[in-house]
């Protein structure tokens, strides 16, 4: 294997047999991932996620091909596994830093740290039965991610804890990577895979469906998912004081700065007014903006069919891919609510678009034009 290759996976194929049948949890998987690198793992349940990181981990073995590691590997596949309960938060510091390989020596190095990390000091010699389980996470995070390594694998565990220690546990991972560490992290939080991940892979049914930078296979990732929920399948959709008919776009596919107009047919049964209301969002799902037409006219709405249109505030955006929700309210609530109802995708044909200078600055929704003034003293 290459020196400046962390792990190499060859024909990976791991199979059970359920009900008698041959079951491919992975199939065939062939990839590399560099010293230094962070790759991000993600798919639907089921995909093949946690079965790699398994194998790679040596928890279960492949039914069949090979996996080269250069470098100790530290799996946080579980957090908590292997604390007793009896013991105090201390005891296990040391019982769980044990577990892992390191002596007391090296462990009192660390204990400190850990514990100041952990931020339940007080609490420390208390068995840990007593805690809560935000404190018993914690605490076990704590201990995994001051253990030295030259390989992270993360499965689902950056969301342990409450939000500030979230973030902690963020930016500490993000340092370790600044120095070096090389790092699989397995999530369905898409914004954390975009925001610490170089590559990604997309695993689907066992095998490997796309690999690229994460802003591409986030992308692949979400449209083949939004697309394969049809919610137009839904139409119409009826409550006591009114009906959702249909919804549509006038185009899908937008050159940028072009309108798009958005239609939206209902029916008033004349219980109440009713109201349009979209929900305009980008690719992870995270609202832009929203528009209530007619909201705050006053308007008296006899019972009818009625088609509502306007044009979406398209001139604003970055090319990439958007979601709309449609709701119809009455003065006071949502009656009717459908997800993800629309797709359109902003386009910019004939421009080369400049390298992003952080690769956050890939995933920006909203593009603004501020017309930089720029003189010479």
């Amino acid at each position: 294997m290459k020196e400046n290759i962390a792990i190499s996976i060859n024909n990976l194929t791991k199979c059970y047999k359920v009900n008698k049948e041959t079951f491919f949890a992975l199939n065939n998987i062939n990839f590399e991932i560099q010293k230094g690198e962070v790759l991000g793992i993600i798919g639907e349940n089921g995909a093949g996620k946690s079965s790699l990181l398994k194998i790679l981990s040596e928890v279960v073995p492949p039914s069949e091909g090979t996996i080269e590691v250069n470098g100790k590997i530290l799996s946080i596949l579980e957090v908590g596994s292997g604390f007793h309960s009896d013991l105090s938060g201390k005891e296990n510091v040391y019982f769980n830093a044990a577990i892992h390989g390191l002596t007391k020596k090296q462990i009192d190095a660390i204990y400190n740290d850990i514990i100041e990390f952990s931020g339940i000091k007080e609490f420390i010699n208390e068995p840990v039965k007593t805690y809560s389980n935000g404190m018993y996470l914690r605490l076990a995070l704590s201990i995994l991610l001051h253990i030295d390594f030259d390989i992270l694998l993360l499965d689902e565990v950056i969301n342990v804890g409450d939000a500030e220690f979230r973030q902690k546990s963020m930016t500490y991972i993000q340092e370790l990577i600044k120095v070096g560490k090389t790092c699989i992290l397995v999530s369905h939080d898409i914004n954390a895979v975009a925001t610490i991940c170089d590559r990604c892979v997309i695993l689907k049914q066992g095998q490997i469906a796309f690999v690229g930078n994460s802003k591409s296979a986030i992308e692949n990732y979400l449209v083949n998912v939004n697309k394969a929920f049809d919610s137009k399948s839904k139409l119409p959709i009826k409550t006591e004081s009114c009906e959702l008919l249909d919804v549509s776009l006038d185009k899908t596919t937008v050159t940028k700065n072009e309108p798009v107009r958005l239609t939206v047919k209902y029916k008033n049964n004349g219980n109440s007014n009713i109201y349009v209301v979209f929900v305009l969002k980008n690719n992870f799902s995270k609202l832009i903006t929203d528009s209530e037409l007619y909201r705050y006219k006053s308007h008296s709405q006899q019972a009818g069919t009625y088609t509502a249109a306007c044009d979406l505030p398209v001139e604003l955006l970055n090319t990439g891919n958007y979601y709309l929700d449609i709701f119809l309210v009455n003065t006071t609530n949502s009656v009717i609510d459908l997800e993800n109802a629309l797709f359109f995708e902003i386009t910019n044909p004939g421009v080369t678009e400049a390298l992003p200078w952080h690769k956050i600055t890939e995933l920006v929704s909203i593009q603004t034009d501020c017309q930089w003034k720029i003189e010479k003293l």
